[in-house]
This record gives C-alpha cells, structure tokens and sequence, in this order.
C-alpha cells in the first residue's frame, strides 16, 4: 500500500494518529479545567464559610484553591496549544516548523504533538530565553 505524504512530509495516517491525540488531549484538558475551576469556586465558598465562622483552616482552602487555579492556568496554556496545533493541522501546516519552515521529525511530533519547530529551531529558541505560547513544546 502505498503511503501518500502531506505537504508536511506526514503520511495521511501519521497526521491522522496526531490529530486524534490532540483531540484526546484537548478534551481531557477542557474536563480537567472546567473540574479546577469548580473545585476552586467551591474551595473559596467553604473558605468563606469558614473566615464567617472564625474557624482555623482558611488559609489551607485558599492555598488548595490557588493550587487549584494554577493548575487551571497552565493547562489552559496547553489547551490554546493543543488548539494552535490543530487549527495547523486544518490549514496544512502541521508538521512545518514555524520558524525555518523544514518539517518536524515525526518522533519529536510523537513525542510532542503540539511541538511548533524543529528541535534545532526550539534550541535556538530556548537559548534567547523567549517563553510563551509559541514557545513550549
């Protein structure tokens, strides 16, 4: 059987398998957030409670609930990075690092599915000290 490559260099299969772990894995981000953010609304109602009450243990509820919310946000981060992954996957792009355009090693994009360069490229990247959203893995 022959096996047809994307203009990514993927083959039809290879893009398939990425694309449905990405989907897995934003749909497992989006339950896990929307769990934090409940757990955190219903952490700082019983730390309200509590503070109404004089009791002892507000600041442990706060610090669970800020926990909470810093999970919440680093998997947001991940989520809009699952998303940038597939919206490159829809426009043909996926695959192509987005700084020197050569396509990524389909055992980095294992790896990391939502990787947007080439190793070389996210070295380099690393090195300047630049973080954000284009800048993880």
């Amino acid at each position: 059987m022959k096996m047809e490559r994307q203009m990514s260099g993927l083959t039809a299969e290879q893009l398939s398998e990425l694309g449905e772990t990405l989907e897995r894995r934003r749909q497992e981000l989006a339950t896990e957030i929307q769990a934090r953010l409940a757990e955190a609304s219903s952490e700082r109602v019983a730390s309200d409670a509590v503070a109404s009450t004089a009791g002892g243990d507000e600041a442990s509820l706060e610090g669970a609930r800020d926990i909470d919310i810093a999970v919440a946000k680093r998997d947001t981060v991940e989520l809009q990075q699952v998303e940038a992954s597939q919206r490159r996957i829809a426009e043909g792009r996926y695959g192509s690092c987005i700084e020197c355009g050569e396509q990524i090693g389909i055992e980095r994009l294992k790896a990391f599915p939502t990787a947007p360069r080439c190793a070389l490229c996210q070295a380099e990247f690393e090195s300047r000290g630049v973080r954000g959203i284009k800048g993880t893995w």
